[in-house]
């Protein structure tokens, strides 16, 4: 900019200098070229100074184009940006309705709010320069974000608080969308890494000791860990960057002992887990279960339908859904008994005994009786799971129940029909 100023300024020197008394009364057309662009020049630098006035450019939005603006590398992840970015845009909206209901403003404040609000757009278009791949529902989220935050802005310098109020909420509420749509994403990138890594360390387990074959499979889980760390890094959570992270590295750390694989192994079931309670794992698995069975019985139908490699892998889904069910069954029929919660705990584990793809080796073909056999077993393991989900759902029933609050008139007959419930006679 400065140079462009000081090349017309020259240019016009010269001509200037070069002209008659005369002419100066009559600039020439080379003359008023000169003092045209550095009046335009004069108006530009005018407009780049006035901090705060300019308006977001949405001809150059990073979300629609990422060619428009170079990429930057940003410090924190996108997660993060975005949440401390939500922080700033609510309290920005929260001034905005305090105007709004007061019906006044001073000038000052309406244009250091706008400042705030342009800090806004440009955190957003941050994020769209970075080199973090959005998701693409995340991406038009925060695209209406800037859009809106922008509006917002010209309306605050304008003067117009109730349009810049609305507009500020609008924008507030796309990054929203946009912070529990990647929740969303990480999570399920979460849960996806852990159960592959699962179902390695079970095939790892599962081949001889100390074989190539068993360090390749602990080696590919540790490696699915460390990658999906690193998508966590850029659009996920840092929280569960770190947490695959150093999970990987105790899956390397275990090397080829059998009993640092076992320990490793609950661990990553343990952490597919977290944040779950056991209704939600019980009614999840009792899905799940259902699904695959639909699939095995296809299977069987349609004995060609699935390629070798297709088989194997659905006898690795189902060997971890079972040893979900060996986890979360147990626990919840404690409720009922220990006794039951044993055996039921017993019935589980033959099952995935007799159903393992360990069984027969990995390298071995599985066969319609090996795909059988698993529908047999999971088919059982699902009744568990429901009596499991229905006793889970009694005793929860009971504690929540409280007499005090039921009139007195009916005390006896609500408490009689929890008793009849408790003891396993359906209601009448």
């Amino acid at each position: 900019m400065i140079k462009k100023i000081f090349s017309a300024y020259i240019l016009f020197s010269m001509i200037m200098l070069s002209a008659d008394d005369k002419d100066l009364q009559n600039a020439s057309e080379d003359q008023q070229k000169a003092i045209a662009s550095i009046i335009a020049s004069l108006k530009e630098m005018k407009k780049v100074m006035n901090e705060g006035q300019g308006s977001l450019n949405m001809d150059e939005n990073p979300f629609k184009d990422k060619q428009k603006a170079p990429k930057s590398e940003s410090k924190q992840n996108l997660m993060e940006k975005l949440e401390k970015t939500i922080e700033k845009q609510d309290e920005v909206s929260g001034k905005a309705e305090e105007a709004r209901k007061k019906k006044e403003i001073s000038t000052s404040s309406r244009q250091a709010m706008a400042n705030e609000q342009k800090k806004v757009s440009e955190s957003l278009e941050e994020m769209g320069n970075s080199n973090t791949e959005i998701p693409e529902q995340v991406k038009k989220q925060l695209e209406n974000a800037l859009t809106k935050s922008a509006e917002a802005k010209d309306e605050m310098s304008s003067g117009d608080i109730d349009n810049a109020a609305v507009k500020a909420a609008q924008a507030s509420a796309s990054m929203k969308n946009a912070l529990k749509e990647l929740k969303e994403k990480s999570e399920a990138g979460r849960q996806k890494a852990l159960a592959e890594a699962q179902k390695d360390m079970n095939e790892a387990s599962n081949m001889e000791k100390g074989s190539k074959g068993a360090s390749e499979k602990s080696g590919s889980a540790a490696d699915k860990l460390d990658k999906e760390a690193g998508k966590q890094s850029g659009s996920g959570s840092g929280g569960t960057a770190k947490e695959l992270k150093e999970m990987a590295g105790k899956i390397k750390a275990a090397g080829n002992n059998e009993q640092e694989m076992k320990k490793v192994s609950e661990m990553l079931a343990d952490a597919r887990e977290k944040g779950q309670n056991l209704k939600e794992r019980l009614e999840k698995l009792s899905k799940q279960m259902e699904t695959q069975i639909k699939e095995l019985d296809y299977i069987k139908k349609n004995s060609r339908a699935s390629s070798q490699s297709e088989l194997k892998e659905i006898m690795k889904d189902a060997e971890l859904a079972m040893q979900d069910a060996q986890r979360a069954v147990p626990e919840a029929m404690k409720s009922i008994s220990p006794e039951e919660a044993a055996e039921a705990s017993k019935a589980i584990a033959a099952a995935l005994k007799e159903s393992s793809p360990g069984k027969k080796g990995l390298k071995d073909k599985v066969s319609a009786n090996d795909i059988e056999q698993v529908r047999k077993n999971m088919s059982e393991i699902q009744i568990l799971c429901a009596r499991a989900a229905d006793a889970l759902r009694k005793t929860l029933m009971l504690k929540q129940f409280n007499p005090e609050d039921v009139p007195e008139e009916y005390r006896n007959d609500v408490s009689g029909y929890f008793r009849r419930l408790s003891e396993g006679e359906k209601p009448r």
